[in-house]
């Protein structure tokens, strides 16, 4: 038997909904109208209820369609959706730009300016006198030096708005741990400059848990409800693990969006809040010696994501595994694990955007006002040097389509008893043609290649170095053990080093540091290139002028002598330093300037890769 259906909740309405209860009540219990209306005791009771549950569905019927994304207006209701969805809602971007300081005429630099020097900090604080808003400097390093010799010299300096603070949050051993980074409602964390750091370690930020490798330093990041961001870690086989009582620093950068554009600057409407310093380390007071002007335009700033593009982006969120930015070729090429050394590349990287038509312009306008000033030679030569200098960084500011990529093979593989870094075949060092194709190949089935992305393997130019190791030991200690450790260690090291930029000497201080029966140690290399440039020199040093002349920010100087450069060689500090397209080897097989020859295996009693000199013996 087909039980009858009393009630219809596809469509509510008063009306019905009335006459269904009544329908319902004279069916269940025999009753007339009589009873049931609203006169009688039954038919309020049963009124207050139907309000009550109308007023219900009504606050569900709310509910619904606020949580719907297509009609709602409700942006903290949108922002998790797309949360949801896996999209990560884009947050305020600061406004950059360039400030000129130029030294004011009557002022005695000599006398205000010790050293001639003046050191401006990374993160240095200013205040805009106009708008009462922060800034701070945008420096690619911890610190520049500015050179101050002439009247009315001048320098730029790049700046960004919004202020730095930080929070420390504390590890706690779980998996997936996730901290919050929370500020006031009125404030929102810069799109892009933020960074967390884990135990003193600069943590790499991912899109994605699957994309953190095991035990990889790194964690991924995701915008807050209310202009903060969410910071997610892993699990060891996708990132790591916080242990417990390890420390969280989360530096970033409070932004003011669109409002931190200036449409009309005026000169010297800067207040600099922190310290600036002369050569001596003396406090300067810098906006009462410069003028300060707005070289390039404070602007190309956002208030972030608005919610109506928000809403169109969640249906296209969906993770499509496309190739197209250099950091997602390194990851799909380490999880092949068949390259000891991964890298990708673009030029962008080595673009500077700070450089403009007007500064080119200015540069231009100095060699036109020299040469009709009827300048020195030595001046307008010195404006010609000073062009060249701002337009080679010009140039390299244009898109580049191109995705390098630098692979190194697994060497290790073709090792045993007789074969080691150090005396294997340097052919193996590189891809040969079948494996570059291959390599293509699997990135075409892995992904979809960006349509606008070209792709080449550049095939790394082998650079040799051979190194010099001299060991004080203890007594009582066996040379030849010290030396098979040294050679074992530097082995080790070269194959597992993912630096790119150089090999640090300190490194290999370190290690053979922590040697049994090593009491003190220090090293130098001496790089191939060096030597056949000094050779080259030589040759021709008859022919060349014995103090060649340079021009540096406006002076002609007398260069270094050409027996003192360095080629391959960090000049202070030692390292073996590497360009984007060079492989470095501790290997021999090549002369020196004198003639004297390295061999590449270390085992043999003759000058060679890493040669070991014990110098002293401590009791």
């Amino acid at each position: 038997m087909v039980q009858k259906k009393y009630f219809e909740f596809i469509e509510l309405q008063y009306d019905k909904l009335t006459e269904q209860i009544n329908n319902w009540l004279k069916y269940k219990y025999k009753k007339a109208d009589l009873q049931f209306n609203s006169a009688s005791p039954y038919g309020q009771i049963i009124n207050v209820e139907k309000e009550l549950f109308l007023q219900n569905i009504l606050y569900l019927k709310n509910t619904l369609k606020v949580l719907d994304v297509n009609t709602t207006q409700n942006k903290k209701v949108i922002q998790q959706t797309a949360r949801i969805a896996g999209h990560s809602v884009g947050r305020p971007i600061s406004a950059t730009g360039t400030l000129k300081f130029k030294l004011k005429a009557g002022i005695d630099y000599q006398k205000e300016i010790k050293s001639g020097i003046i050191n401006i900090s990374n993160k240095l604080a200013l205040k805009n006198k106009n708008n009462d808003l922060d800034y701070i400097v945008n420096l690619t390093q911890d610190k520049n030096q500015y050179s101050i010799n002439t009247p009315g010299t001048e320098f730029f300096i790049p700046i960004i708005q919004g202020k730095y603070e930080t929070q420390t949050f504390t590890g706690d051993g779980t998996i997936n741990q996730s901290i919050s980074v929370n500020i006031p409602n009125s404030s929102a964390i810069e799109n892009f400059n933020y960074k967390i750091i884990y135990n003193s370690i600069v943590l790499e930020v991912k899109d994605h848990l699957y994309d953190m490798l095991p035990k990889e330093f790194a964690c991924f990041v995701k915008s807050g409800f209310n202009g903060g961001i969410d910071i997610y870690f892993g699990t060891d086989n996708s990132g790591f693990v916080p242990q417990i009582g390890s420390q969280i620093i989360v530096e970033y950068l409070l932004s003011n969006g669109s409002e931190g554009e200036i449409l009309n600057p005026t000169v010297n409407e800067w207040k600099i809040i922190d310290d600036v310093t002369d050569g001596q380390g003396n406090i300067i007071k810098i906006d009462e010696l410069f003028d300060i002007f707005i070289e390039n335009d404070l602007n190309f700033s956002s208030d972030g994501e608005s919610i109506e593009y928000t809403k169109t982006m969640i249906p296209y969120v969906s993770r499509n595994f496309v190739l197209a930015t250099p950091n997602q070729f390194i990851f799909h090429l380490k999880r092949l694990n068949i390259f000891s050394k991964v890298n990708a590349f673009n030029m962008l990287d080595d673009n500077n955007f700070a450089i403009t038509d007007n500064v080119l312009e200015n540069y231009v306008n100095k060699i036109a006002n020299a040469v009709n000033s009827n300048k020195s030679n030595d001046e307008i030569l010195a404006s010609v040097a000073n062009f060249k200098t701002i337009y080679s960084k010009y140039k390299t500011n244009s898109n580049d389509n191109i995705i390098y990529l630098y692979l190194i093979p697994d060497i290790s593989k073709f090792f045993n008893d007789d074969i080691n870094y150090f005396n294997i075949n340097s052919d193996v060092f590189t891809l040969d043609q079948q494996e570059q194709q291959k390599t293509l190949s699997y990135l075409k089935q892995i992904g979809t290649l960006s349509p606008t992305t070209s792709i080449k393997i550049i095939q790394p130019k082998i650079t040799r170095y051979v190194m010099h190791v001299y060991v004080r030991r203890f007594e009582n200690t066996n040379e030849e053990n010290i030396k098979q450790q040294i050679v074992s260690i530097s082995s080790d090291y070269l194959l597992n080093n993912n630096r790119f930029d150089r090999i640090s000497k300190s490194d290999f201080i370190e290690l053979f540091k922590q040697i049994e029966g090593i009491d003190s140690v220090s090293l130098y290399f001496v790089s191939e290139q060096n030597e056949n440039y000094q050779k080259n020199q030589n040759i021709n040093q008859n022919s060349l002028l014995q103090t060649p002349q340079k021009i540096e920010n406006g002076i002609i100087k007398s260069a270094y002598k050409n027996s003192d450069k360095l080629i391959g060689l960090d000049p202070v500090h030692g390292d073996i330093v590497i360009n984007k397209d060079e492989y470095a080897i501790i290997r021999g097989g090549f002369r020196d300037r004198k003639g004297i020859w390295y061999s590449e295996n270390p085992n043999e009693n003759t000058l060679n890769s890493i040669n070991i000199t014990f110098d002293g013996i401590t009791k």
